[in-house]
């Protein structure tokens, strides 16, 4: 086998080589997955998969936003050409989609207005946003054959008509959010049977997790908890926080998204979510004992609108499809989620204390040029 891997190695650069690994990937994928293979090997798979990516373009629809950036980056570190279409970008310009689009092999759409209570005060704009822009993408790549990865959510199983909650199983949406999200699966659907685009739905989980900006989805639960934990105020529990959901750590995310263009996996519907069962109660007393903080620092308020109570996905077509299952146990998770928002709070305030320091600085500077302007005072000589 070494022998074989040596001749692989000669002449990096000749076509041949590609075309002898190509030949042999399945080959050396299925010796690399069991072990039996030495570390030149392994190598040389590392080395076939980062030649092989790197030809295919990726653009990332919101790949300025909380997931979309980290996936651009574990996009870009596996070697393939990433191009980011966000803001000043227009989802809803039908022409500017197109224009990104046509000279790409994959789309990833993560673009879409989330936050629930937002959602639900600006239903126009969410449904401008969330449903024309996904119809935007899905015409564009029909009518360019570049395969849809889409982003919907695990929120759609809404309170579960079927437990665990399988792709192939019912959908109950309780949030305008979700509803939107049920749509676009449907506009995509339907541009697959009716104009052949080859897509992929990834049901994904509510995300925690440090993100290339703290202030990136700050709304979310978990953050909030943290950040009020480590400003010593108290967390505010809507209902008895007996509500369960399968929450994903945001490097899990990016790598089972990832996982599905190197699988090359089409038309397919997978959730994509954390293991675990946590209820909202279970954080909120990992989060006080993070922060040595007392019970007596959780506060109840009534039930929102819209929040159902249980979240039991199924992960079973993840691992079968794409190999993949989430590494990163929660409670290992929260608490680096945690000393990475203390980090960056105290990063905050030095740099704050810096920017107070440079501003009384500037002032001292003003004065003292002031003072030299000023007419000096004349004593005359005794």
């Amino acid at each position: 086998m070494d022998d074989c891997l040596n001749l692989l190695m000669v002449n990096k650069n000749s076509c041949l080589k590609i075309k002898l690994l190509t030949i042999s990937l399945i080959f050396l994928e299925e010796i690399y997955r069991i072990g039996k293979i030495s570390y030149k090997g392994r190598k040389v798979v590392k080395i076939f998969y980062f030649m092989r990516n790197i030809k295919k373009k990726i653009l990332v629809t919101g790949g300025s936003g909380y997931v979309g950036s980290k996936l651009i980056l574990k996009l870009k570190e596996k070697g393939y050409q990433v191009e980011n279409f966000d803001k000043p970008k227009d989802i809803l310009n039908e022409i500017e989609v197109e224009e990104a689009v046509k000279d790409k092999d994959v789309v990833y759409h993560l673009a879409a207005l989330a936050e629930l209570n937002w959602t639900d005060a600006h239903p126009d704009i969410t449904f401008e946003v969330n449903i024309v822009g996904t119809k935007n993408l899905a015409q564009a790549c029909a009518k360019h054959n570049v395969l849809l990865n889409f982003c919907s959510t695990c929120c759609i199983y809404g309170e579960p008509l079927e437990v665990p909650s399988k792709e192939e199983g019912l959908i109950n949406p309780t949030d305008y959010y979700a509803t939107t999200k049920a749509a676009g699966e449907y506009i995509i659907k339907g541009w697959h049977l009716s104009q052949g685009l080859r897509y992929n739905i990834l049901r994904l989980a509510t995300v925690y997790g440090p993100s290339l900006d703290p202030k990136m989805r700050a709304d979310m639960c978990i953050q909030r908890f943290l950040e009020k934990a480590l400003r010593k105020e108290k967390l505010v529990i809507h209902s008895d926080g007996k509500q369960v959901r399968n929450f994903i750590h945001i490097d899990d995310a990016v790598e089972g998204f990832a996982a599905v263009v190197e699988k090359e996996v089409e038309n397919e519907i997978i959730n994509i979510a954390g293991a675990e069962q946590i209820s909202i109660l279970e954080i909120a007393k990992m989060v006080l004992k993070l922060a040595q903080l007392p019970e007596d620092y959780l506060v109840f308020e009534p039930k929102r609108k819209d929040d159902f109570r249980y979240q039991f996905v199924s992960l079973q077509k993840a691992k079968k499809l794409l190999g993949w299952q989430p590494k990163i146990r929660f409670e290992e998770g929260l608490k680096e989620f945690y000393e990475w928002l203390k980090r960056q709070a105290t990063i905050n305030e030095l740099l704050a204390q810096k920017e107070i320091g440079e501003k009384k600085e500037k002032e001292v500077l003003r004065e003292e040029e002031k003072l030299k302007k000023e007419k000096p005072i004349y004593y005359p000589p005794f």
